[in-house]
């Protein structure tokens, strides 16, 4: 995957249903290991030597990028290669994430996907 960032968050594993600490692997901002929680604003490296590092651009508005576990479920050792996750963005603010059911996936093509105004969430595909 190279260079990403984490997001540090509680879900429900789609499998067990257990609610468990995971880490979400994104890449959105200045993408050097930075650890985020929901609330926290992406970092850009304008100007910093490290611009390369940069994935994706500024938005405005709403959008989600797709994100992968850091690690297999810790109550039931399921892990999913696909991105099971979305990080949901508005602006450069970290607002969410939302995660596919099982038996679907989010898109990986698309690095950053810019949510229509009156839509509230990303939409998974079969897989």
């Amino acid at each position: 995957m190279g260079m990403y960032n984490r997001l540090s968050t509680n879900a429900a594993c789609r499998h067990c249903g257990e609610t468990v600490e995971r880490v979400l692997q994104f890449k959105f901002g200045y993408c050097n290991l930075n650890d985020y929680v929901v609330g926290d604003s992406v970092d850009w490296a304008a100007g910093k030597r490290g611009h390369t590092l940069n994935h994706g651009e500024p938005v405005t508005g709403r959008a989600w990028v797709p994100a992968y576990a850091e690690e297999a479920c810790p109550s039931c050792g399921i892990d999913f290669v696909l991105a099971e996750f979305a990080v949901v963005v508005d602006g450069d603010q970290l607002t969410g994430f939302e995660q596919a059911t099982v038996g679907f996936h989010f898109p990986e093509e698309n690095d950053v996907v810019l949510l229509p105004t009156a839509t509230t969430a990303p939409t998974p595909v079969p897989g």
